[in-house]
């Protein structure tokens, strides 16, 4: 069974070959933390735990990198609001990552 991909620059569904045999590299834009956690964050990780275990089963090695994005913009207009003196940046920041899982915490 062959994987089948939606390659975006080609705007078509294309063949999975990987750069190097046998090896995958996964990239990930991770969750959004501007706000709480919602139903909606466990999309993208069920979704990729699938395609990863999926390409393990396969017989690939599997490298698999996920960050975490647009922290400064809103955390920073909050931390610095002129009506109040309000929570310091790394606070505010605390807050919105907190209910995150610690790094490492998800490696195979």
């Amino acid at each position: 069974m062959t994987l089948h991909l939606h390659d975006t620059a080609a705007r078509a569904v294309r063949e999975f070959t990987p750069i190097t045999p046998g090896q995958a590299s996964v990239y990930l834009c991770g969750a959004t933390v501007q706000a709480p956690p919602h139903i909606g964050h466990l999309r993208s990780a069920v979704v990729f735990d699938v395609l990863i275990r999926w390409l393990e089963a396969s017989g690939y090695r599997v490298t698999f990198c996920r960050n975490v994005t647009d922290v400064e913009d809103k955390i920073l207009r909050n931390a610095t609001s002129a009506r109040s003196p309000g929570p310091t940046t790394r606070s505010a920041a605390g807050r919105r990552t907190s209910s995150r899982a610690p790094p490492g915490t998800f490696r195979r």
